[in-house]
């Protein structure tokens, strides 16, 4: 009978032990820089921020290489209406899979904002519109990403009730 608990709590600890595997080690937020974030013509910064929830340091794709590109992307929803911003595809005359290092607890920055660079901009009249913002990093996994131990997966924030400002020329 003590053999069998034994079996149990040792599949129940390893089970375990696959589930953290498989957990993010990052959350995601948003972070405006104003009341609202701008679309359009003249748009502001915003920001989405990292947080390394795991016990140990986490490394992540720079932006500006083709690995850490297009990792993070935006859900827009007005009504019932949904826009899925990511940015353009480019070309890189220059690249290397370079990464961040963020330590157990700490956060990493991103700035962002919504101009001509972003694929699904919404059309939105002139002015205020109420919606919902979600942050998605998604980075998939690829022989960079495991020879230098970045994190592949995907991971979604909580949903952000935001003002969309949107201003273009007439």
């Amino acid at each position: 009978m003590k053999w069998i608990i034994s079996v149990i709590v040792g599949f129940a600890i390893i089970e375990q032990g696959r589930g953290d595997e498989n957990k993010p080690p990052f959350s995601v937020h948003l972070s405006p820089n104003k009341s609202h974030i701008s679309v359009g013509d003249d748009p502001r910064s915003f920001f989405v921020i990292f947080r390394n929830i795991s016990t140990v340091e986490q490394k992540v794709f720079e932006q500006w290489n083709s690995w850490g590109y297009r990792n993070i992307s935006f859900e827009i929803s007005e009504g019932k209406r949904r826009y899925n911003l990511i940015l353009k595809p480019q070309s890189f005359t220059r690249n290397f899979p370079s990464i961040y290092l963020v330590p157990p607890g700490e956060n990493m920055v991103f700035r962002f904002t919504f101009d001509s660079n972003w694929e699904n901009l919404p059309e939105l009249p002139n002015g205020e519109t109420e919606v919902s913002i979600n942050v998605i990093y998604k980075c998939t996994a690829s022989d960079e990403s495991k020879k230098q131990g970045v994190w592949a997966g995907k991971i979604r924030s909580d949903e952000y009730k935001q003002k969309l400002w949107s201003y273009r020329k007439q």
